[in-house]
């Protein structure tokens, strides 16, 4: 078992401004680089109501705090195989060894639409509607960077992590995968997933799960609080209008 502690230690640091203001707004490059910070700063705001302790509190997990406690993690890990599990686990500390044995595998999507793959909703304080509403995408799931980045993957052994992909997105990298490897070879995974219960897209539907198993891939379980609850809150309502319940 594979346990990705996923603290996403940077997601509250601000892009730097770079450039003058006249090419913050005359460039496309520039545009996108005020477009990062605003987005930055209304996520950081909202986060300070519906993420952080108090309003006061401050990110729950920053550089100085973080990095002490990976390092103690990784010498928990590393030690535990080294003493269990010697002949069946080895941890690579080199690209050689890497080289040699070592899956690495790549998220195309995450929380905000970045030009590769539309991704699902998945902000705990804000409900999907309203982060459709300010974080328009394309209607489209694998952009041409997208398609290309898949196609390098599948060509240098780099496994393709479903996660965070919108329904349009999964049904191009599927559609691709299919066309590029006709004999189901290529291993695909959801490294942190959970079985869409209720309407969450981030979370994979029963088809999804079945052509990830066609694969011989895997599903992680992800036990963050936003998908936990609204799972058994779901469940909880069928349950009651279940004549059984």
């Amino acid at each position: 078992m594979i346990v990705d502690l996923h603290a996403h230690h940077a997601m509250h640091l601000i892009p730097q401004a770079t450039g003058t203001p006249i090419d913050m707004l005359s460039t496309a490059k520039g545009r996108g680089r005020l477009r990062d910070r605003i987005r930055a700063r209304l996520i950081g705001f909202a986060s300070r109501f519906a993420n952080y302790r108090s309003f006061e509190s401050g990110p729950r997990v920053t550089i100085p705090a973080y990095l002490p406690r990976l390092m103690r993690q990784l010498d928990v890990v590393e030690t535990d195989i080294r003493e269990r599990h010697q002949g069946e686990a080895a941890v690579v500390h080199d690209p050689v060894a890497l080289q040699r044995r070592g899956v690495a595998y790549i998220v195309l999507p995450h929380l905000l639409w970045r030009g590769v793959a539309t991704n699902a909703p998945a902000l705990p304080f804000l409900p999907d509607w309203l982060y459709r509403l300010l974080f328009p995408q394309p209607k489209l799931g694998l952009s041409e960077l997208g398609r290309a980045a898949v196609r390098a993957m599948v060509r240098e052994g780099v496994v393709i992590d479903l996660s965070h992909m919108s329904t349009r997105a999964l049904a191009d990298t599927f559609e691709l995968l299919d066309e590029l490897d006709l004999d189901r070879r290529v291993p695909v995974i959801a490294s942190h997933s959970a079985f869409r219960f209720g309407r969450q897209e981030c979370g994979v539907d029963e088809e999804t799960i079945g052509r990830i198993a066609s694969r011989d891939g895997v599903v992680g379980l992800i036990v963050a609080q936003h998908q936990l609850t609204t799972a058994c809150a779901t469940v909880e309502r069928r349950a009651l209008r279940s004549p059984s319940g």
